[in-house]
């Protein structure tokens, strides 16, 4: 097990899944794959225990569920969690035991988003099922705060619910409403969730930032970590989109940065 590598670092590899907790052969079998895998560290994409997050037996469930399927990933690597909505049991309490996060000292809240740097890119984890609904809450004032003093190369947001989908439940008027002119507008290069029991890569979206120099912004869904897998339909702005249970691993050297599913 090995800490993260000095600011001034130009590479990391990291894993990516969603939507996996309810100890299926399958959740086991993408465990153990990811398992073999090389990487810096993993990021849970909501969904962690099914049907309700452990309400109840937390112990017993995170240790059934979770801890057993991923002991021999999380013996070597670092595991950075978002909240879904399968989780959300007594505002989160079951998730808010199990894990620990950098916490912004606010009550009940202060752990459902957070930040951390890994060599040249910046990683941001938002709350997706309850706080994003209020747009000038804590959350996006915190959220704008990150990404304008940003430093980083890269800069990855990450949480469970996507704002566009070609799967069952569609884009999310509200999210793309909320978030999406704050991401396009503010360098974000990547945005990942699951909720979605599916793969599914966007074309780079340019909804709110019409600047011919900008490149567009990419919306990835990796929701086939062990949960039951749903027929995928695609939307316009699907590139990519497959129905099978999977995980994402994704490469960053210098100025490129490579996504394998």
């Amino acid at each position: 097990f090995v800490t993260a590598p000095a600011s001034t670092a130009t590479t990391l590899t990291f894993l990516a899944f969603g939507d996996s907790g309810t100890g299926s052969a399958e959740q086991f079998a993408v465990a153990d794959q990811m398992a073999q895998d090389d990487a810096d560290f993993v990021l849970h994409l909501g969904d962690i225990l099914y049907p309700d997050g452990g309400a109840g037996n937390i112990v017993p469930e995170y240790n059934r569920l979770f801890f057993e399927p991923y002991r021999n990933m999380l013996d070597t690597r670092c595991m950075f969690p978002a909240p879904g909505n399968h989780d959300r049991h007594d505002f989160f309490k079951p998730y808010r035991e199990t894990f620990i996060t950098p916490n912004n000292g606010l009550p009940l809240i202060g752990e459902l988003y957070y930040s951390f740097e890994w060599a040249n890119a910046k990683f941001i984890m938002l709350d997706s099922t309850y706080l994003f609904r209020y747009p000038l809450g804590p959350q996006m004032t915190w959220l704008m705060r990150e990404l304008t003093t940003n430093t980083k190369k890269w800069l990855i947001v990450y949480l469970h619910h996507p704002l566009y989908s070609g799967g069952s439940h569609g884009d999310d008027a509200t999210m793309i409403a909320g978030m999406g002119p704050i991401f396009e507008h503010n360098g974000v290069d990547l945005v990942l969730s699951g909720h979605e029991h599916n793969y599914e890569r966007t074309v780079p979206m340019k909804q709110f930032n019409q600047d011919p120099a900008y490149p567009g912004l990419t919306y990835l869904v990796s929701g086939g970590g062990g949960t039951n897998i749903r027929t995928f339909t695609g939307s316009p702005n699907t590139a990519v989109g497959v129905s099978a249970h999977h995980y994402v691993k994704i490469t960053i050297q210098g100025d490129t940065l490579v996504g394998n599913a």
